[in-house]
């Protein structure tokens, strides 16, 4: 199991027979890779460096040894796989969004959440396609019109937030979890 300390890791998955595409991206404070330790069952998720990053990495030994400190490690690994849990409808109800501009802006928002203090998000817009299941033209479309209004601002290497809060007046369902 792998937190991270600083970067940004991109998190990949499919269905059965698809190729991976991109679902979300981690951020210093998220923690992922836990559950086929945790649970006994194969890896349904693959991961790769989306930004230079630090990680804490814990294997079975170190879990036994932090497990022998602190009994209650259990219940907390507990709550830290409902929170992923949570966290993984949460992406889904994303893609649920009908509108594709309010899609767009729905994963940017939970992007900048947990990027912050950061305003920074490290991802290319074809990336945010991905991650959207919109095309690369409506994140274009949709990039620019932001930009235009001062909600993004497309940078090297990313997408700038620099005020949440106005982007959550933009699409207010989507700062529900802000």
């Amino acid at each position: 199991m792998y937190g991270i300390v600083s970067g940004a890791i991109a998190a990949c998955g499919s269905h059965a027979h698809e190729v991976p595409v991109l679902g979300t991206i981690l951020f210093p404070g998220q923690w992922f890779g836990f559950g086929p330790q945790l649970a006994g069952t194969r890896r349904v998720l693959a991961f790769h460096v989306q930004e230079p990053c630090l990680l804490l990495c814990y294997g079975n030994a170190e879990l036994q040894t932090v497990r022998a400190a602190f009994p209650e490690l259990g219940d907390r690994l507990a709550q830290l796989a409902q929170f992923q849990a949570n966290y993984a409808t949460d992406i889904v109800g994303e893609l649920l969004v009908a509108d594709t501009a309010r899609r767009i802006v729905t994963v940017l928002q939970r992007l900048a959440i947990w990027a912050a203090p950061s305003t920074r998000l490290p991802l290319a817009q074809a990336e945010l396609a991905e991650m959207s299941n919109a095309s690369r033209a409506s994140v274009s479309k949709t990039v620019k019109e932001l930009e235009r209004q001062g909600l993004l601002k497309v940078v090297y290497g990313g997408i700038e937030v620099p005020d949440l809060g106005a982007l959550n007046r933009w699409n207010p369902h989507g700062a529900d979890r802000a």
